[in-house]
Order: structure tokens, then C-alpha cells, then sequence
């Protein structure tokens, strides 16, 4: 049984010069940021989660997503005259709902329009899903490029590639061991070695087709989602490089316990690690901002989609019934269990909805199709704040749907796990330890509530005015 660990204890694996001599012979880039997630993840999901990092989902129809990569090569092909833009969002497509039913990103189509002139959304394709029809047509794929980066992953390895990579892998693995007294296993190091000596090839084939991507378009500012995570990496270089202002905006939790946003204080010096960020980091508001270290400058932009569906859904009325329990994409059966509890116990006082995560969502409704589990109803909606609606009570343990649901819903629970203490080591919320204690503080009706007096150090006001005056101030965009 291993001790409680924090992030902080987990990092200084990394927190080791020699880990940063290991460098791209062709591009010059680092190579541990490459493979950083995924390596201190297996740590995380072993020392925290108690489980095994893998493909969670194998349920894959490999000719609807044929078909969808087909029609985004067409598309790009038919639209390629609309590339000219001076803001390019990248965006992964995981945020796609339907609103008025038309297929909207809600993580990055807020910016898009709201410089819609002068933006272009070039977007991942998500869960073999064509977004069409969509409010925002301004949008090419990226897809089609990453399969060639893969290809060429595939085709190109050399043997130098992978020496390098064994190499890389074996310092990580000896320092996880020296301080965590964790074995990565001899599996996991093959992979990892094998999935890093494929990033490698690939290198001077991104770096080439960026160069290309961003002279197409002519963009000064790139805004990207996951533009702090390795795979940003050699993108976010290449824009830095050709002198253009690079940002992320922020799409989800982040917090001092989460690892893309939270860097041992070796990487923090690193010029060459810095390089292979953004420069800027638009986070929600000040409270997320100051959680994590990462060397970016971050500037409090606010959320979009929640500003503006909290406006639409607060002109509604709604029965308010529903305990709405959080899914979070790794240990469903477990979220499933919890859920049962509640529907056992208190189901005919209020109805229990789990909500899958977006990651899980689809295995969930293959499994269960007709949308039930017993007297559990499993949320189809597309949006969460439309889930919000009918819901007095929110429960999960490491979700940005805690913070979401505050101001919109009554009552907001966070289970008390290892990972939650892990992931959010600070944060406002009434814990509970298990079913039944969460059970008894629903009942006697008096914790869960909360009521902030500074709510705009979670959500900074003015999303719209704030975006513009970054374009403007500092990407020298005048929308």
C-alpha cells in the first residue's frame, strides 16, 4: 500500500537537468515534454487512482471514422480558400454540443465569433461525430494533418530514435523509483519508449507542416486548446519562432494538483521548456490562475459558455429534483455504484441522473442504450447546464462541473477520495466519505450550500470585453 502522495512529491521526478539534455537532433526540441503526461499519469493513475492507464475503450468503429476523415479532407479541400485569419483557434472538438440544432464548440466557438471576421477554428474531429450543421461554418479539420504526422511516425522511426527513447525512459524510470519507490514495469517502459521514438520521427514533419499551416493562414495570434500539454509542443515552437503571439484558454479543471499546469522548478527555469508552451494562459478567473506554476503569463479572461448559458437557462423555470451525480471518465462502475446508493436510499424523494463524462459517454450509452441503469436515468443532454436546470443537488470528485454548478444549483457535494484531495487540495466545497454519509447530509438539509462572496475569483465578468482587449493589447489584433 503506498502513501498518500501530492502532485509536488510526484514532480520531482522530473526535477533533474538531465532530463532536459535530451533533445530532437533536427528540431532542437525537448524531448521529456513529449512524453511527460503520459509518464507521470502512469504514476498518477497508480499511486492516486489505484487503476491502470490504458485504452479505456475499445468499443471503435473503424468505418465511420474512415468516413468522417474522408469528409474532412473533402471539406478542407472546398474551403482551403477561406484560410486567410489573423486569430487561429485549434481546437480538439471535445466541446461540441448541439444548440438550436446546430453543432456549436463550446470551448472555442465564443472566440471564434466573437472576432468572427477576422478568426479561423481549425478543429479536431471528436468521436467519429461530423459537426454539421454548425453556427460557426468558419472551421477547417485537423484531423487529416495528424494522420499524416502519424504515418510518418510510423514509417520513419529510426534506430536513433529509439535508443533515444529507451535512454529517456530508463532516467525517468530509475528517478521514479530513487523517489517514489515506483516501478514503472518493463511493459509500460516499452511503450512508452515506443511511443516516444514515433513523437521523435515526427518532429521535423510537424515542424514543417506548421511552418506551411501558419503561413498559409497568416495568423499573428494562435490560441490553443491543450496548448500546455506535450503533444502543443513543437506547434506552439514553430509560432513562437515565426514571431506570433501564442495562447491557450482554459477548457476545464485545473488546480495545484493537476500535472499539465504544475512543473518541477527545473522545468520553471527552462528557457528551452518555456519555448514549448504559450506564452499566455486565459484562464477562468484569478482563483484557477493561481493554482498552478506552470511558466506562462496568465490573465483572468472568464468563461464563455457558462456565462452565457447561465443567462439563457436563468430566463427558464424548472423543477428542481434531480441529484446529478458526475462522471469522470476513468471509473465509471464506480460513480455507477454511488449512484445506485442514492437512488436506493432517497430515489423516491429525488431522482438520481448520472452524467457521463465526455470521455466515457459513449461507452456508457452502448452498454446501456435505453438510457437507464434501474431507476437511474443516464443524462443525454448535451450540455450540462441544461442538466443543471432540473438538478438541486451536484455530487463528483474531481470535475470543473463543481465549480460550474455553483450559483446554479442549490447544493454541492465532493467525495473525499485520494484522488479528490489529490486533484483539488484546495477547494470550497462540504466532503463526504461515502454513500451513506452523503445520504445523511442530503437529508438533514443544512450543508452543501454555498454562498460566495467573491464569486468573480472563480468566473472574472466580462468574458467578451477581455478577449478583445488581449487580441487587441497584445496580439495586435483591432476586432
Amino acid at each position: 500500500m503506498y502513501p498518500e502522495y501530492s502532485l509536488y512529491d510526484i514532480l520531482e521526478v522530473e526535477n533533474h537537468p538531465s532530463l532536459l539534455e535530451f533533445k530532437c537532433a533536427e528540431t532542437g526540441l525537448l524531448l521529456w515534454p513529449l512524453v511527460r503526461n503520459r509518464f507521470l499519469r502512469s504514476i498518477i493513475f497508480d499511486l492516486v487512482y489505484d487503476t491502470q492507464l490504458s485504452k479505456r475503450y475499445s468499443h471503435r468503429n473503424y468505418g465511420a471514422m474512415l468516413q468522417v476523415i474522408a469528409k474532412s479532407i473533402i471539406h478542407n479541400i472546398k474551403h482551403m480558400h477561406q484560410t486567410q485569419c489573423k486569430v487561429l483557434i485549434m481546437a480538439t472538438g471535445a466541446g461540441n454540443v448541439i444548440k438550436n440544432g446546430r453543432w456549436f464548440n463550446r470551448l472555442g466557438d465564443h472566440f471564434a465569433i466573437a472576432a468572427n471576421r477576422d478568426t479561423l477554428l481549425i478543429e479536431n474531429l471528436f468521436d467519429c461525430r461530423w459537426p454539421f450543421p454548425r453556427h460557426n461554418a468558419h472551421v477547417l479539420f485537423h484531423t487529416p494533418f495528424k494522420m499524416r504526422g502519424m504515418l510518418a511516425g510510423r514509417i520513419f522511426t529510426k534506430a536513433s530514435h529509439r535508443r533515444l527513447a529507451e535512454d529517456l525512459i530508463s532516467l525517468a524510470r530509475s528517478r521514479a523509483k530513487t523517489h517514489l519507490n515506483w516501478e514503472l514495469g518493463d511493459e509500460k517502459s516499452s511503450y512508452l519508449s515506443r511511443f516516444l521514438a514515433r513523437q521523435i520521427s515526427t518532429l521535423p514533419f510537424l515542424r514543417q507542416n506548421y511552418e506551411q499551416m501558419l503561413e498559409l493562414t497568416n495568423a499573428t495570434v494562435v490560441i490553443k486548446e491543450e496548448g500546455c500539454y506535450g503533444h502543443s509542443g513543437v506547434l506552439n515552437a514553430t509560432a513562437r519562432d515565426m514571431g506570433l503571439v501564442v495562447a491557450e484558454y482554459q477548457h476545464g479543471m485545473v488546480s495545484a494538483g493537476h500535472d499539465v499546469y504544475n512543473v518541477a522548478p527545473i522545468l520553471k527555469q527552462s528557457n528551452a521548456y518555456k519555448k514549448m508552451l504559450p506564452q499566455y494562459f486565459l484562464g477562468y478567473g484569478q482563483w484557477w490562475n493561481d493554482q498552478i506554476n506552470i511558466p506562462v503569463t496568465k490573465i483572468a479572461i472568464g468563461n464563455p459558455h457558462r456565462t452565457e448559458q447561465s443567462k439563457l437557462f436563468s430566463e427558464r423555470h424548472f423543477a428542481k429534483s434531480d441529484i446529478l451525480v458526475l462522471g469522470d471518465g476513468i471509473k465509471t462502475e464506480m460513480y455507477l455504484d454511488l449512484a445506485k446508493c442514492l437512488s436506493e436510499k432517497i430515489g423516491k424523494i429525488s431522482r438520481v441522473v448520472f452524467r457521463p463524462h465526455p470521455l466515457e459517454c459513449s461507452n456508457v450509452f452502448s452498454t446501456y442504450p435505453n438510457g437507464r441503469i434501474a431507476d437511474i436515468r443516464i443524462d443525454n443532454n448535451s450540455d450540462i447546464y441544461e442538466s443543471f436546470c432540473s438538478a438541486h443537488t451536484v455530487v463528483s470528485e474531481v470535475s470543473t462541473g463543481l465549480f460550474e454548478a455553483v450559483g446554479l444549483v442549490d447544493r454541492v457535494f465532493i467525495w473525499d477520495t485520494p484522488r479528490a484531495r489529490f486533484g483539488y487540495p484546495i477547494h470550497p466545497f462540504v466532503p463526504f466519505s461515502d454513500a451513506t454519509d452523503l445520504i445523511e447530509k442530503i437529508c438533514n438539509n443544512r450543508e452543501g450550500y454555498l454562498n460566495f462572496q467573491k464569486p468573480n475569483q472563480f468566473w472574472a465578468p466580462d468574458w467578451r470585453k477581455n478577449y478583445l482587449t488581449f487580441l487587441r493589447d497584445i496580439g495586435g489584433v483591432s476586432c
